[in-house]
């Protein structure tokens, strides 16, 4: 006993105590210097990097993309169509919920969308059983465009009162973007139905015969998927081009079935000349990039909380900076430097993808410190092969109407693209993903047209095709052909 009473007074002595002590503040010491040395929080990466591209002319502040205010009178979102949404974001209002609920077309197991890219046709019939099973059938018709066309009278005055606010020369929604994450968006579903009745209406209205009505509804289709355009928010893009996509359906087959005049190609041709989804993307990207800053700017405040999002257990002072800086790296050099809106190519090949970035950044040690990082970034490649898909399918249909255009003046299709220019094209679009054109190669009464695609290696013009539950393409792989003018 006395032996340890012995050690503990020596034990906490103080000449102990103070060695002791002194030992703790050394390390402290040195921890804060080796801290600061390998900059571990990443504060000075943070603020390094950002100063670099500054001064190439890039801007991080959430202001820089958020639109500017359009006064209401020029405003197509200041229509009473749409107002409710946002006045009364919880939709308890009758005038809320008949905003919400305004084209949503009852129907019973909707058949699923055509792929136009495989040469698809609307099912017709398919839809017809879909709304007559609804609670509140229409009235049969003599064939399923009839019962279409019945079903879809009940829209009319808001679809004709759409197309009139549709000729505003701006939109702009009133989205807190404040809000990041959690911004209500409820526009995209209203205007995604809008366009749903206007691409079906055009289907069965080229059924019956009227070629005047099924193009304009096209158009019409396809201007409701620009009161997106300026959204610089990655859903809303992809919105856009979902719309865009279900509009070039009812082209598609007007087009197979020989349906358009000169003046139907030409307007249509319009239409389209100044969609540019890789502008859409580079601006949703910075968007997705500036309105990340303004959440770590709201958490450095304490305005803003990081619970749900997984990574909560972490004390996001440590590292805040580090994560804001992949995260801005990573869309900055691997994802918009792919896009070169300029000149209108996409790079696959030159920079690692964001996928390749966070696996590195999640097998490296310590890999807690980039939750937020691998939270914040997801599948954003497939959104470029999305965008960049859907932008070909938009230069190829330019051509594609200018071939047609050129058919019904010349009785046949040219030897060769440049023929197009300038009489029925005004400018040839090209291969987004080199400077080789798209390969044309005319048959006949047909015709082969079709982008190398992301590997940039001619497959004979072939899709890569996965055999699921449903026939998908796999963007990523084979060729993007326009589907044959013959396809049935």
């Amino acid at each position: 006993m006395p032996t340890f009473e012995k050690f503990f007074r020596w034990l906490f002595s103080a000449r102990i105590l103070i060695r002791i002590g002194g030992g703790v503040l050394a390390f402290m010491v040195v921890a804060a210097v080796l801290w600061n040395a390998f900059d571990v929080s990443g504060h000075k990466r943070w603020l390094a990097w950002k100063a670099e591209w500054e001064a190439k002319g890039e801007s991080f502040n959430p202001e820089s993309i958020i639109p500017e205010a359009i006064p209401d009178e020029q405003n197509a979102a200041k229509s009473a169509l749409f107002e409710p949404l946002f006045s009364d974001p919880d939709h308890k209002s009758k005038a809320a919920k008949k905003s919400v609920n305004r084209f949503r077309l009852d129907a019973n197991k909707k058949p699923y969308l055509a792929n136009w890219r495989l040469g698809e046709r609307r099912d017709l019939a398919g839809w017809e059983e879909a709304i007559l099973a609804a609670d509140n059938p229409p009235k049969k018709g003599a064939t399923p465009a009839d019962t279409i066309l019945n079903a879809l009278q009940h829209f009319e005055a808001d679809l004709d009162e759409l197309a009139k606010v549709m000729t505003k020369p701006g939109c702009r929604f009133d989205i807190r973007y404040e809000d990041v994450f959690m911004a209500l968006l409820p526009h995209l579903a209203v205007l995604r139905n809008a366009s749903q009745l206007y691409s079906l209406r055009a289907s069965a209205l080229l059924a019956k015969g009227d070629t005047d009505g099924a193009m304009a509804d096209v158009l019409l289709g396809i201007r409701t998927s620009e009161l997106l355009a300026d959204e610089p928010m990655l859903i809303s893009q992809l919105v856009r081009v979902a719309i865009l996509q279900m509009n070039l359906v009812p082209f598609c087959e007007g087009l197979h079935g020989e349906k358009w005049s000169d003046a139907h190609l030409a307007e249509f041709q319009q239409s389209i000349e100044l969609i540019d989804l890789l502008k859409g993307a580079s601006l949703a990207f910075r968007g997705e990039r500036n309105l990340v800053n303004m959440w770590f700017e709201q958490l450095d405040d304490g305005t803003e909380n990081p619970a749900g999002t997984g990574a909560e257990e972490f004390d996001p002072g440590f590292f805040m900076s580090l994560n804001r800086y992949h995260i801005n790296r990573i869309i900055t050099e691997n994802l918009l430097a792919k896009i070169d809106v300029e000149n209108h190519r996409v790079s696959m090949r030159d920079t690692p993808t964001a996928e390749e970035e966070i696996e590195k950044l999640t097998n490296a040690p310590f890999a807690f410190r980039y939750a937020f990082t691998a939270m914040l970034i997801p599948a954003y490649d497939k959104i470029i092969l999305n965008m960049t898909s859907a932008q070909a399918g938009l230069d190829q249909a330019k051509i594609v109407a200018a071939l047609e255009r050129y058919r019904l003046a010349k009785g046949n299709y040219p030897p060769t693209l440049a023929e197009l220019v300038p009489a029925y094209l005004a400018k040839l679009p090209g291969d987004m993903f080199h400077d080789r054109g798209l390969v044309y190669r005319p048959d006949g009464d047909s015709f082969t047209l079709y982008s190398t695609g992301f590997n940039v290696e001619d497959d004979g013009g072939e899709f890569v095709l996965s055999h699921g539950k449903d026939i998908s393409i796999e963007f990523d792989k084979g060729d993007w052909p326009w589907p044959s003018v013959t396809a049935e």
